[in-house]
Parts: C-alpha cells; structure tokens; sequence
C-alpha cells in the first residue's frame, strides 16, 4: 500500500515509527484497530510538541471488540492492482475511550481545545452505545519554563517566565 501510494505522491515519506518529536500528531480512524490504543496514545503524546488531532473515533463507554468485514476494493482509493479479487475481508475492531483518551492528553500536558462530534466517524454497525466524535488537543504551555545552559565549564539554571 506504501508503494502505491508513493507512485502518486512521491513528495510524502512513511514510516512504521514514531519519529522523535513533531508538532502535530494526527490519526485517523486508526486507534479503534490497534492492540493497545492508549499505549500509542501516550507515546504519541510525549513526542508531540503542539497539538494532536483524533479523527473518525469509535468510541463507547464500554470496551466492545467485534469483527468488522467489508470488500477488499472499498478500503482505498486509487487503482487495485493485478491479481486481486474483491473479497471480502474481516479484521479486528474495538471502541475506545473518549474520557480515558482525553485523561491522558491531561496527564501528558494537553488540554482538549476542540470537539466535533458526528464528522466522518469511525462507527460501524448502528449500536446506539457508540459514538463519533474529531478531539483536537492542544499542548498546554508551562507557566516557567527551566533551561539548563553549560557556561564557561560551570552549570547555570535560567528560568524563563512567560509574559503576561
């Protein structure tokens, strides 16, 4: 699929790491098929230094785990290639947890700057427990800000206070 897609893009570069650090952290519809979506979360999360955008989420309440099935061909756009047949597929799908997601965004430094609920969801099936909702999170900017600077072979601590 990488392939393909850098035949028509070949300016976007993927990778199956998180890099270092980057300004924005951007999913979708992808944490509802992880094994552990609140462990990318956070890892996510302590590299992201301004904001991070949650789109097409399947959340509910209660932990669910279904199979979710559909046609091969309907999962992307673009031209499929040679000896593929449309078959239908299935894979592994769970809710997730809207407050335990923006707990953590808390605990890691974020708050929720914006909700958008109904957008392009990532809902399957019509259970009326589930729900769809886009968060945008913003990195929260610390009231002192510490730097430690090496001078002259001594160690000196400046503290940077924003203005208000």
């Amino acid at each position: 699929m990488v392939d393909a897609a850098q035949v028509l893009r070949p300016g976007i570069s993927y990778s199956e790491q998180l890099p270092a650090e980057f300004d924005v952290f951007y999913s979708s519809g992808t944490l509802q098929y992880l094994a552990d979506p609140e462990q990318l979360w956070r890892e996510a999360l302590s590299r992201t230094t301004r904001y991070a955008y949650l789109a097409r989420n399947a959340f509910s309440n209660r932990k669910r785990f279904t199979i979710q099935s559909s046609r091969l061909f309907d999962n992307g756009a673009g031209p499929v290639p040679d000896g593929f047949d449309n078959i239908e597929i299935r894979y592994p799908h769970r809710t997730i947890s809207e407050i335990s997601l923006t707990r953590i965004a808390d605990e890691m430094g974020f708050d929720l700057a914006a909700r958008f609920e109904g957008r392009n969801s990532g809902l399957i099936g019509t259970r009326t427990d589930l729900y769809g909702a886009d968060l945008l999170f913003k990195r929260r900017q610390s009231d002192v800000v510490q730097k430690t600077k090496r001078k002259t072979g001594r160690l000196f601590r400046a503290v940077f206070s924003p203005v208000a």
